[in-house]
């Protein structure tokens, strides 16, 4: 798709659909062009899902550093969630405790300006780390909770789509 046209947005889609199916270091060849020129400097939300997309890409091929950076230009709280992230990876397991209280104050909507976007990322994270360090029970509280404060992304997600 993001080859078969110009228009940015399809490029922009087309790089989504190829992290979608896991392709993240082709992705950075088609978004690192649109994040360089600026492209959508008139039109916040594509940038800032630019911005998300390409730091993504980064950090799944390694480069955190690139990734923070590009992140710079995403919303707070998100940029807050993908900057955590990150550091997970880089610093491992014993700095994964550190992190759940940042995450769960996004998450449990401490901050009434935080979005439903990053809520939901932030919750979902805590979910991942529950499950992989935490008990079940942890484990299973945290996606109880995601299942019921965010019933429209599980309606929409692959997994109800395919049941």
């Amino acid at each position: 798709l993001a080859n078969l046209t110009s228009r940015v947005e399809s490029r922009l889609l087309g790089a989504e659909l190829m992290q979608l199916d896991g392709y993240y270091q082709d992705s950075i060849q088609i978004l690192q062009p649109l994040y360089e020129k600026n492209i959508f400097f008139d039109r916040p939300e594509l940038s800032q899902r630019l911005s998300l997309r390409l730091g993504d890409a980064y950090l799944v091929a390694g480069d955190y550093v690139s990734a923070k950076e590009v992140w710079r230009t995403a919303p707070p709280e998100l940029a807050l969630i993908r900057h955590t992230h990150a550091m997970m990876l880089e610093k491992g397991v014993e700095f994964w405790v550190q992190s759940i209280p940042v995450l769960s104050r996004i998450a449990r909507n401490v901050d009434p300006n935080a979005s439903t976007e990053s809520r939901a990322e932030a919750l979902y994270l805590i979910g991942q780390v529950d499950t992989i360090q935490g008990t079940r029970s942890t484990a299973m509280l945290a996606w109880q909770e995601f299942i019921k404060t965010f019933p429209e992304i599980i309606l929409t997600s692959s997994l109800v789509r395919l049941s």
